[in-house]
């Protein structure tokens, strides 16, 4: 999975935006341009707030134009909030070793092993 902090939301009269502390490419170049396929699951830092859904795209924390991490406009359960997480799943085939770079001199992202055991799911760094 791929997970990314929200920073804002801004509305329009038809849908929002997004945006999120990270970049679509922040691995590669070859992404440029593209977006991510599976759609994001917010995490809410509070559990507990109630809204109407909103329909918005996501864009990354870069100022170039192409830089959208999902153009298409993503059905979320209320506005995504600054403090809140961006989760994508199975984001793995977009990640591979192989493009590892630290060209946009952004630290590489931490590998996460996810198991489950007797119903639970458990995490852990991958060390390689």
């Amino acid at each position: 999975m791929s997970d990314f902090p929200v920073q804002g939301f801004k509305r329009n009269d038809a849908h929002g935006i997004v945006t999120v502390a990270g970049l679509g490419m922040s691995l590669s170049e070859h992404w440029k341009g593209s977006e991510y396929l599976p759609t994001s699951i917010v995490v809410p830092r509070d559990a507990a707030r109630k809204q109407a859904p909103v329909q918005a795209a996501v864009g990354g924390s870069s100022c170039m134009e192409y830089q959208g991490v999902t153009w298409r406009k993503i059905r979320f359960p209320g506005e995504p909030r600054h403090g809140d997480l961006l989760v994508y799943p199975n984001t793995a085939g977009y990640q591979m070793d192989k493009n590892e770079s630290e060209f946009h001199q952004f630290p590489l992202p931490p590998q996460i092993v996810l198991t489950q055991r007797e119903g639970l799911f458990l995490w852990r760094k991958d060390e390689g």
